[in-house]
């Protein structure tokens, strides 16, 4: 069973964990929001935790992320999850400049 940790509570936070929640062999294990009462209900509704980001991140009880925070996040996040060994699909975009992608995509290959 994958544990996945949703980043983003919001609508799009939302439609991945409905599809996670259909997909055999995978589960929402966490989530983590900006704002407490979307992650409350979202976590509620999937029988999983509420985790500030950087706890999601670093636990042991999640094994990818799904990254659907506003754009201007997902840098960070990808460094983040990345050096913590987490399997990542980020919305798009993933960033407005291209260099900062190529970096991101340094970070996930360099992390292996």
């Amino acid at each position: 069973m994958i544990k996945i940790g949703l980043l983003g509570c919001g609508r799009i936070g939302q439609v991945h964990a409905k599809t996670i929640a259909q997909t055999e062999g995978a589960k929402v294990a966490a989530v983590a929001d900006a704002f407490t009462a979307p992650a409350e209900a979202l976590a509620a509704q999937n029988g999983a935790v509420t985790l500030t980001s950087e706890e999601l991140i670093a636990s042991t009880d999640v094994d990818a992320v799904v990254i659907g925070t506003p754009t201007d996040t997902h840098y960070d996040l990808i460094h983040a999850a990345a050096q913590a060994g987490k399997a990542i699909f980020c919305e798009k975009p993933v960033d407005m400049s291209s260099d900062r992608i190529r970096d991101c995509i340094k970070a996930v290959e360099k992390a292996g």
